[in-house]
């Protein structure tokens, strides 16, 4: 016999620490959101995705090989307006600015920690902030 619960699912995502995000991370850099594309993944469970494409304008910590990079996210929207979100994914605003942790996701990159692995700096005085908090941790 099988037994199926329809009761709620949760998920839990604990809070880390910036400088232990930091720490963790191979890669922190300053980023541009350029593009994205929304996608369906393939294979029997098909889902959708977003590749977003961002302008590195300055690493901070570890390397990259380019000045832009790809990185994957489980969730998005279609043109259409079919919408899937997936809890604690990174989203991006198009033109935004952020400080991102970067791990790599095979030839492309995820934000380390989803959602934790981006900060938004657009407003003034945000990424001398974020810098001074991180100062102990880059190169």
């Amino acid at each position: 016999m099988i037994a199926l619960s329809l009761a709620p699912a949760w998920a839990l995502q604990l809070d880390v620490p910036l400088l232990e995000r930091c720490e963790r991370a191979p890669v922190v850099a300053v980023v541009e959101v350029t593009s994205d594309e929304v996608r369906w993944t393939d294979g029997p469970r098909a889902e959708l995705e977003t590749r977003t494409w961002l302008h590195v304008h300055e690493v901070l910590k570890g390397r990259l090989d380019s000045d832009t990079v790809e990185t994957v996210s489980r969730g998005g929207t279609l043109r259409n307006g079919l919408t899937q979100r997936v809890e604690d994914e990174a989203t991006w605003a198009l033109d935004g600015r952020y400080v991102v942790f970067l791990a790599p996701a095979g030839d492309r990159w995820r934000t380390w920690g989803g959602e934790l692995g981006q900060l938004r700096i657009d407003r003034p005085g945000r990424l001398e902030a974020v810098l001074a908090a991180l100062d102990v941790c880059l190169d």
